[in-house]
């Protein structure tokens, strides 16, 4: 079964990948740099203190932060150096078959020294599922913006894909686990401003 896994994650990485083009390279190395979201973040902190006045405001923002910084803990602390599996850049079966955007700076020489040597799970698609859910959940009325929220995650999970970073399960499990952790602070967000 692990093995079936392994086929599907390097020959999706490898579609992916096939259809690269110096835009698209430079397009979704920026996509995943965190200060190109800031206008939008700021718009989503307007909108919670908006939405819920200024004290619920604060207390939305704050848990949507614990959010936040409670996936990309379990991520990279917990889940990360428990299964260590290397980044498809990192993997030699399909290495040499990969194209890789100048901007990451991969090359044969620096193949082993660049980011984070696991990939498993994906914390930007973790990070942004959880953000997206927690959204929806606690502005479900702003429909352009969880619209805006799910395209960007859907982007995002992609990127991670296109740029070689991550294989398609660990994009998955990142949605999966940001989603559920989303939902579980948003229920106690919940019961908080009762």
């Amino acid at each position: 079964m692990f093995e079936l896994f392994t086929l599907f994650d390097n020959e999706s990485v490898l579609a992916i990948n096939q259809f690269h083009h110096d835009w698209l390279d430079t397009f979704f190395y920026y996509l995943c740099k965190s200060w190109v979201w800031i206008p939008l973040y700021v718009y989503v902190i307007w909108q919670l203190m908006t939405t819920y006045g200024v004290k619920k405001g604060i207390i939305a923002i704050a848990f949507l932060a614990t959010t936040v910084g409670a996936q990309d803990y379990v991520c990279n602390k917990i889940i990360k150096p428990s299964f260590e599996r290397a980044r498809p850049f990192r993997n030699e079966e399909i290495h040499h078959k990969l194209h890789f955007a100048k901007e990451l700076g991969i090359t044969e020489t620096k193949m082993h020294e660049t980011g984070s040597d696991f990939g498993f799970y994906s914390a930007h698609a973790g990070n942004f599922a959880a953000l997206t859910f927690f959204l929806l959940l606690a502005l479900p009325r702003h429909r352009t913006l969880n619209t805006v929220f799910i395209l960007s995650t859907v982007l995002i999970g992609f990127a991670r894909i296109y740029l070689c970073l991550h294989y398609p399960t660990d994009v998955l499990t990142g949605f999966i686990i940001g989603s559920i952790l989303a939902y579980t602070f948003h229920k106690t967000f919940q019961f908080v401003i009762r």
